[in-house]
């Protein structure tokens, strides 16, 4: 068995064992967390690749959803889709091969896609919150503010912004060498790590300010109008002004919808972050290492949630998506015919 220390160079099973029984492979291969994240991955893999894809291909085909406010949704969908198209099926073969995670390439790709991941999912979210922020406090400056041209050049901006941060590691800002164990911590240039750490908190916080101060307004602009019909008779007062503004309804369901949706992401993403934090701060901390890769999963879930979201409190896009499925479904039958 002493050959079997140079394990590079080797390839027979009883070396494999061996070298699988001699590396630490780290918290992010160690069981039960392997065994429950390939679960998690395998459970939520297809309904968050084909949901999200559906949810796409609706915003595109339907003209009354090419706006501004549903091209972001259709941003943070194409993000999502990610997740469920490249992410869970990189991670599934990483936790069930663990000894990939050896080879430099494959352990350094496994964290670029996550990195792609969650920076391009927290920057649609705020995309959107600051949309909406827009158009609920400044809505007579929104068309000049808020155009097509400037919508797509900020969207492509981020994403090319979040792939160079994200492959940075890739292109050499990491201390990986043969042995290492594969977990950012260990990969990752000590200031990338730290970069990446802190760099989400003040967007998170941004985005909840602008959700926060949308969903005030909103819900402000029908409390007027109540408190309007409590002093005005309803016999005298006009038709048109009994009942709340159809836009400020409209407005404020935006609003609660994505005051849910806000409310999902920060359930999943603020317990991580927290960690995230803690863990860079007292470095070596064994069990907050634990606990961010169990919190890693929440993340993951995340992706699935925003569709059911969606598709649940969405009366536009759920029947823009049913309208497309069945039309695919109806399409297939006629064709087998």
């Amino acid at each position: 068995m002493e050959n079997c220390t140079n394990f590079i160079l080797i390839n027979t099973s009883d070396c494999e064992q061996f070298r699988l029984n001699l590396i630490d492979f780290g918290e992010y291969y160690d069981e039960p967390y392997r065994t429950l994240s390939i679960v998690i991955d395998s459970v939520i893999m297809f309904p968050v690749a084909l949901g999200n894809f559906f949810l796409i291909l609706s915003i595109l085909r339907y003209h009354h959803l090419r706006t501004t406010h549903y091209y972001l949704v259709l941003n943070l969908a194409i993000s999502d889709t990610f997740v469920g198209v490249v992410l869970l099926p990189y991670d599934i073969y990483t936790l069930l091969l663990p000894h990939t995670s050896q080879q430099k390439i494959t352990c350094l790709l496994r964290f670029a896609f996550h990195m792609v991941s969650w920076s391009s999912s927290v920057s649609g979210l705020f995309l959107i919150s600051a949309e909406r922020y827009i158009a609920i406090k400044h809505p007579f400056r929104y068309p000049v503010i808020v155009t097509g041209r400037r919508t797509f050049a900020t969207v492509l901006f981020i994403w090319i912004f979040n792939i160079i941060v994200s492959v940075t590691p890739l292109l050499g800002a990491n201390t990986w060498e043969p042995r290492v164990v594969c977990v950012p911590s260990k990969i990752w240039d000590m200031i990338y790590g730290s970069f990446t750490a802190f760099s989400l908190l003040p967007v998170i916080l941004v985005t909840f300010f602008m959700f926060a101060s949308v969903i005030k307004t909103s819900w402000g602009h029908i409390d007027a109008v109540n408190k309007q019909m409590n002093v005005v008779s309803a016999v005298t007062m006009p038709e048109n002004q009994r009942y709340p503004n159809s836009d400020d309804l409209r407005n404020l369901h935006k609003a609660k919808m994505m005051a849910l949706i806000f409310g999902i992401f920060l359930l999943c993403w603020l317990p991580f972050c927290g960690v995230l934090i803690a863990q860079r701060i007292l470095s070596g901390h064994q069990q907050l290492a634990k606990a961010k890769v169990y919190l890693l999963s929440l993340l993951k879930i995340n992706s699935l949630l925003n569709f059911l979201v969606y598709l649940i409190k969405s009366d536009t896009l759920r029947k823009a998506i049913m309208r497309l499925v069945l039309c695919k479904v109806s399409r297939g039958r006629h064709s087998r015919k």
